[in-house]
C-alpha cells in the first residue's frame, strides 16, 4: 500500500512538471517541432503532408524525414483540440509520465522488490534528461515509451506467455519503429535476444514471437529505404570526411594487408568503441551534457551525479554476477546486453556522444542504479525508502528551480518572439510581402505554424531551394514570406523581419 502511495505521487508531480507552462517553456517552438506540428495540421486537414504526399510513412519535411508516427498523433489531436503549442508538446509529455509507469512495471518484471521499483519510477521521474525530453516535441521520446513497452512485453511474456502480450509486443514495437528510427535500428540487434528475452522454456510461443519481429524490423527497413538513405550521411560509414579519412588508411596501406584489414569495420570499430566509452564520463551524463543547445540545459548533465554513482555500482555488481554465475544471473546479463546495444545508435555517428540517439541508455543505466539499490537496501536499515525518495526530492527541487527560474531566461538560442511578430506584421502591413532574414533555412516552416497558413494557402506558395550535400531542402517561399540569407538579398519587399540584438525587429521601407 506504501509503494502504490509512493508511486501515485510520483506520477502526479512527474505529470506536473511536464506539463507546466508546457506551450511557453521552451518559449517557442523549434524547428523540429514545427516541421511536426505543421505535417500534423496539413494531414488533420487534407490527409496529405509538406510534400502533398497522402499519408507517406516518412515525411520528408526540409529533407531530415520524420516518420509517421508524432505527425499522426498531432493530426488525431488537431481533430479535437485546438491546434497550439501546448497540443503539439503534449504527446511527449504524456509519453514522459508514461515511462514512469513503465519504470515501474519494469522494475517488478525484473523481479525487483516493490520499493526498488518505486525507486525506479522516482528515479525516472527526476532525471533531468526525462524532463527536458518531456518538455519538447521530440518523437524520441514517444518512440523511447513505445519502444520500453514492447521490451516490458517481452518481460511479463517471459513469466506468464499469452497470445495477446505478443501481438501487443509487436504491436508497440511497429508503432516505435513508425516514430523514429532509433527503435528500427535496436530492434534489429535486439532480435537475437528475443527468445532470451521471452524465456527459453516457452520456445514454442518464443518463436512466433522473434518471428514476428524479424519480420516487423525487415517491412520496416524495406519501406523506410529513403529515410535510412539520408540518416547514413550522418554516420561514421557515409560521412564525407571520415570516408576520405578511410580512403586515405587505406591507400597507405600495402595491397596485401588491404584485403585484410582494409575495410570499414575494421577502421572505424576503434572510433565506435571510443564514441561508447565517452557516452559513460560524468562530463556527458552529469557536468555538461551533449553539444546540442536543445537536449540539455546549458552547463548541465543528463542524469545526476547519485544517479551515476548508483549506476556505476549496478552495473559492477551485474558484471559481478554474470562471470560468476550467481543465481538468477540471467538478469543482469539481460540489462548488460541492453547497454552495450542502446549505445549502438549514437556510437555509430559522427555527433557521439548523442542524447536523442541515447535516451534508452539513459533508461537502462537508471535500471541499473535501482538494482543496486535493490541489492544493497538493507545496509540503510528500514528507512531505506524514505532516504531515498528524500535524495530524490531535493535533487527534483533543485532542478526544477533551475529550469522554471534559471534556463526560463536563457531563450535566446530558439529566438522567442517570432510568433506575436509575424501576428503583428500580418495585423499592420495585410497583404504586403515580407522578406524574413533566414540564415538557417529553417524558418519557413515556423512561419507556416505561427502564421497558420491553410493548406490552400501553403500549397499554392511553397517555393523550395535546391537540396544541400546531405539532401536538405530549405523553404524559400510560403505565403507572403520570402525568406533570405541576409538582409541585403531583399528585392522587392516592403517589409523585412530579422533577428537582431537578441530580438526580431520588424522594418517598413
Amino acid at each position: 500500500m506504501r509503494g502504490r502511495f509512493f508511486l501515485l505521487v510520483i506520477l502526479i508531480f512527474a505529470l506536473f512538471v511536464r506539463v507546466f507552462h508546457l506551450d511557453s517553456l521552451p518559449s517557442i517552438l523549434n524547428r523540429d517541432e514545427a516541421a511536426l506540428a505543421y505535417n500534423g495540421y496539413l494531414l488533420s486537414e487534407t490527409g496529405k503532408d509538406e510534400w502533398g504526399r497522402t499519408w507517406p510513412l516518412a515525411l520528408e519535411s526540409f529533407g531530415d524525414f520524420k516518420l509517421l508516427g508524432y505527425p499522426a498523433v498531432l493530426a488525431v489531436l488537431f481533430k479535437i483540440f485546438p491546434e497550439s503549442d501546448f497540443w503539439v508538446r503534449i504527446p511527449s509529455a504524456l509519453s514522459g509520465v508514461g515511462l514512469v509507469f513503465l519504470a515501474y512495471q519494469f522494475g517488478l518484471a525484473l523481479g525487483f522488490k516493490k520499493k526498488s521499483a518505486v525507486l525506479l519510477a522516482a528515479s525516472v521521474a527526476s532525471a533531468p534528461v526525462f524532463i527536458f525530453y518531456s518538455r519538447i516535441a521530440f518523437e524520441a521520446n514517444l518512440a523511447l515509451f513505445l519502444f520500453v513497452a514492447s521490451l516490458l512485453l517481452l518481460l511479463k511474456n517471459s513469466k506468464k506467455p499469452t497470445r495477446g502480450r505478443v501481438t501487443l509486443a509487436l504491436l508497440t514495437y511497429l508503432a516505435a519503429v513508425c516514430t523514429y528510427n532509433t527503435p528500427l535500428l535496436l530492434g534489429v540487434l535486439v532480435a537475437p535476444i528475443v527468445l532470451f528475452i521471452a524465456g527459453m522454456q516457452n520456445v514454442k510461443k518464443s518463436l512466433v514471437l522473434f518471428l514476428g519481429w524479424i519480420v516487423v524490423t525487415s517491412l520496416a527497413f524495406f519501406v523506410l529505404q529513403p529515410v535510412f538513405a539520408q540518416k547514413q550521411n550522418i554516420t561514421l560509414f557515409s560521412d564525407e570526411a571520415s570516408v576520405l579519412a578511410f580512403n586515405q588508411y587505406r591507400s597507405d596501406l600495402p595491397e596485401p594487408l588491404q584485403r585484410v584489414i582494409g575495410n570499414k569495420l575494421v577502421y572505424f570499430t576503434p572510433q565506435i568503441v571510443k564514441n561508447a566509452v565517452r557516452a559513460f564520463s560524468p562530463r556527458f551524463l552529469v557536468t555538461q551534457g551533449g553539444s546540442h543547445p536543445w537536449h540539455s540545459i546549458a552547463g548541465r548533465g543528463h542524469i545526476y551525479w547519485w544517479q551515476y554513482l548508483a549506476a556505476a555500482c549496478g552495473v559492477l555488481l551485474a558484471i559481478t554476477h554474470v562471470v560468476k554465475k550467481r543465481p538468477q544471473y540471467q538478469g543482469p546479463l539481460l540489462l548488460l546486453i541492453l547497454l552495450l546495444l542502446s549505445l549502438v545508435p549514437a556510437s555509430i555517428t559522427t555527433d557521439a556522444p548523442h542524447a536523442t540517439r541515447s535516451l534508452l541508455f539513459f533508461f537502462i543505466l537508471l535500471v541499473f542504479g535501482a538494482w543496486a539499490y535493490d541489492k544493497y537496501s538493507k545496509i540503510l536499515g528500514r528507512r531505506d525508502l524514505y532516504i531515498g525518495m528524500f535524495i530524490l526530492l531535493i535533487s527534483q527541487l533543485l532542478y526544477v528551480r533551475e529550469y522554471f527560474f534559471s534556463y526560463k531566461q536563457n531563450q535566446a538560442m530558439f529566438q522567442p518572439g517570432f510568433a506575436q511578430e509575424l501576428t503583428l506584421v500580418q495585423e499592420q502591413y495585410p497583404n504586403k510581402s515580407v522578406a524574413v532574414v533566414d540564415g538557417g533555412g529553417y524558418q519557413y516552416i515556423l512561419a507556416a505554424w505561427y502564421a497558420r497558413l491553410s493548406p490552400s494557402q501553403y500549397f499554392s506558395s511553397v517555393v523550395r531551394q535546391a537540396p544541400d550535400q546531405i539532401g536538405f531542402r530549405y523553404g524559400q517561399q510560403v505565403g507572403n514570406f520570402h525568406f533570405i540569407a541576409q538582409a541585403q538579398d531583399r528585392t522587392d519587399e516592403t517589409v523585412l523581419i530579422e533577428w537582431q540584438d537578441g530580438m526580431w525587429v520588424t522594418t517598413k521601407f
